[in-house]
């Protein structure tokens, strides 16, 4: 009996530390969150501490683009053309409908060969999205009630107080399918999902007032926030 419960210990500190190491987020110092068991990044995709906001990535592409730039492309393009490391920098504009930065329509995100995420992490599903909308969610107005000083929204448990089981997405604004134009950081955020329907992808959108699932024309750039696979 002593021998069958020392083994049961030590399959449990092990499980424990695994736990640990994958709950680190690559890149980051910070732990991942698990909110009604699923399991988000603490940052964005493509975040930094001088680019706390991370990148804006246009639906499909596994290359982000800074919030405000001038490398804009007209488009579209092929979808090997769009994530081709040569056009890492570059935002494809476009000035009609379907606006979609890219000359074929598909319905998921290829997490195979285009995933934005560090390995072992993806792009959320819409239900995901969803689930995380229906945990509930606090706008924060004091910039000092995050890790990165930033406006945004608190998602998950507690996050009206004090956040524990929360996870923090900030209000990083978009860039518009036109003319890749910065717009409204700071109070307003939407987050990709990695599914899309008709010339849509699904995404969810917040503001100060609340949070809802939504859609985004393709060509938008819009922030990852990416989950464990």
């Amino acid at each position: 009996m002593k021998k069958l419960l020392i083994a049961f210990l030590i399959i449990i500190s092990t499980s424990c530390k695994k736990d640990e190491i994958d709950l680190t987020y690559p890149g980051t110092a910070r732990l991942a969150v698990v909110v009604s068991g699923i399991t988000w990044a603490p940052v964005n995709a493509g975040y930094t501490t001088e680019r706390p906001n991370g990148l804006l990535y246009q639906w499909g592409r596994m290359y982000g683009q800074e919030y405000i730039s001038t490398d804009t492309i007209p488009g579209p393009v092929a979808l090997s053309v769009g994530n081709n490391s040569s056009n890492s920098s570059n935002f494809f504009t476009v000035q009609a409908t379907p606006f979609n930065w890219c000359t074929t329509s598909f319905t998921l995100w290829d997490m195979t060969s285009y995933n934005p995420c560090p390995e072992g992490w993806r792009v959320p599903t819409t239900t995901e999205l969803a689930v995380l909308n229906a945990a509930g969610s606090t706008w924060l107005y004091s910039p000092t009630d995050n890790p990165d000083g930033l406006p945004g929204r608190w998602f998950g448990g507690n996050h009206g107080t004090d956040h524990v089981g929360s996870v923090f997405l900030p209000a990083t604004g978009f860039r518009n399918v036109s003319k890749g134009a910065a717009t409204i950081r700071g109070t307003m955020g939407d987050y990709w999902s990695s599914e899309a329907s008709g010339i849509y992808s699904s995404s969810l959108f917040f503001t100060s007032s609340g949070a809802n699932m939504a859609s985004d024309y393709r060509a938008g750039g819009l922030p990852v926030r990416c989950v464990r696979k």
